[in-house]
């Protein structure tokens, strides 16, 4: 058996809901007496002879939502809208200008007496053991 680091829990915290009321989590307690509370509802309304299309809008005004947020998908949703709606900056090392100021025709020549080669080591020859890149 292959050995694990840390402890191992049963449930994760991230997830846990505590019980709300007889022993159910808030999430499904509104699920539950919305789905009991349309029923009732669209009872009422078929016993007083409500067109069966207008019992329809109101049941899929109250459920669709009931369900959404007692599926914890809403989560998902805010997530997913959020990322999409949200304007986003990506920056660039070309964006960030050290002194602050646009770039000019004489910002990508190479300046006097800088040399991106390191002089000290001019003459070395490299082994593998030294660079394993090569």
């Amino acid at each position: 058996m292959a050995q694990k680091l840390g402890s191992e829990f049963l449930k994760t915290f991230d997830d846990y809901e505590p019980p709300f009321l007889f022993g159910r989590t808030k999430r499904q307690f509104v699920m539950s007496v919305g789905t009991f509370g349309s029923i009732g509802l669209s009872a009422l309304l078929y016993y007083f002879g409500f067109p069966n299309w207008i019992t329809l809008i109101l049941l899929g005004a109250i459920l669709v939502p009931i369900f959404i947020y007692g599926s914890k998908k809403d989560i998902e949703m805010k997530e997913r809208y959020g990322f999409l709606l949200t304007k986003q900056k990506r920056s660039f090392m070309t964006e960030f200008n050290e002194k602050g100021e646009g770039e000019t025709a004489h910002d990508f020549k190479p300046k006097k007496g800088f040399s991106e080669v390191d002089q000290s080591r001019e003459g070395e020859e490299e082994t593998p053991e030294e660079n394993p890149q090569t």
